[in-house]
C-alpha cells in the first residue's frame, strides 16, 4: 500500500493540470504495452485483430527488452529517463496514420511513464481494455511487485479497464526455457494476487500464452531462429490469434 501513498498525489497533480478538450476520438480504447514478441510477427497478428474492434482509439507502447520496470519510473536511473530500446512501435490511432507495413515500423525508442500512457479522461470511455505483454525478460518471484505495481497503477488510472495481462510463450532459447518461464509466471502469479488484494477485485486476468503457442521448428539450410522471438509464419498467427481468442472471451459482451 506504500506504493499507492506515493503515486496517487501524482496521478492527480498530473492531470489536473491538462486539459481533454476534443479527447477521447472515440467512445472506446484499447491500450497495449508490451515487449519485443510485439515488436514483431506475433505482434502483427494481434494488431490485425485489434483493428477489427469498432469504435475503439488504440494506443500501442511496444518496447523491445522492456519488463514492467520500464512503464514505472520510481524504478528508472535516478535522474533519467527509462532504458532504451532499439525497437519499438509507439502508435496512436487517434493522430497517426494506419501501420502499412509491421515489420517496417520499428524505430528506436524508450519505456515510458505509465500515467502518460494512461491519460485520465474527462469522462469514462464505455469501453476500457489495457492489454498487457510482459514476463519474457524476467524471472522470479522476487520480482512480483513489479506485477503488483503495474496492475495497480492501471486500475487506479482506469478503474473501469479490462485488464489482461499476456504471458510468455513457448520458447526454447537456454534462458527461456520453460522452467525458467515457469519462475516468470510465478512472479507474474504472486504479484496479480497481491494487487488482487489490495484492490478488493480482480487486477489483471492472467492469459497463459504456453497453452495457445508452439515454437516453430528450425529449418534445414537456414539460419537457425533465435528460440525467442517467433518468425513470421502459422506459429506468430496461431499465438496472436490465440491472444485475440483469449481476449475476446474475457472482454464479452464488451466487444
Amino acid at each position: 500500500m506504500k506504493f499507492l501513498g506515493l503515486i496517487l498525489p501524482l496521478f492527480v497533480s498530473v492531470f489536473a493540470a491538462k486539459s481533454y478538450a476534443d479527447w477521447p476520438c472515440a467512445r472506446s480504447r484499447v491500450t497495449w504495452i508490451s515487449d519485443s514478441h510485439s515488436v514483431g510477427a506475433f505482434g502483427m497478428h494481434l494488431n490485425d485483430e485489434l483493428v477489427k474492434w469498432k469504435g475503439f482509439e488504440r494506443h500501442y507502447n511496444l518496447v523491445s527488452s522492456s519488463n514492467p520496470q520500464w512503464w514505472l519510473p520510481e524504478y528508472w536511473p535516478a535522474g533519467e529517463e527509462s532504458w532504451s530500446s532499439g525497437w519499438t512501435i509507439f502508435h496512436d490511432s487517434c493522430k497517426d496514420a494506419p501501420i502499412a507495413q509491421w515489420d517496417r515500423a520499428n524505430a528506436p525508442g524508450r519505456g515510458r511513464d505509465i500515467r502518460s500512457i494512461l491519460p485520465v479522461p474527462p469522462t469514462p470511455f464505455e469501453k476500457d481494455v489495457v492489454i498487457i505483454v510482459q514476463g519474457t525478460n524476467w524471472a522470479g518471484v522476487h520480482y512480483a511487485k513489479w506485477a503488483t505495481q503495474l496492475a495497480m497503477a492501471v486500475h487506479h488510472l482506469s478503474p473501469g479497464a479490462l485488464c489482461i495481462w499476456v504471458g510468455p510463450p513457448k520458447m526454447t532459447a537456454d534462458w527461456a526455457r520453460d522452467e525458467i518461464m515457469e519462475q516468470s509466471y510465478a512472479g507474474i502469479k504472486a504479484g496479480l494476487k497481491e494487487a488482487d488484494s489490495n484492490i478488493g477485485k480482480t487486477s489483471c486476468h492472467l492469459v497463459d500464452s504456453r497453452l495457445i503457442s508452439k515454437y516453430p521448428d528450425n529449418v534445414p539450410g537456414r539460419e537457425p531462429y533465435d528460440g525467442v522471438h517467433y518468425p513470421y509464419g502459422p506459429e506468430a498467427q496461431n499465438w496472436g490469434k490465440g491472444v485475440a481468442k483469449a481476449i475476446r472471451k474475457l472482454a464479452r459482451p464488451s466487444l
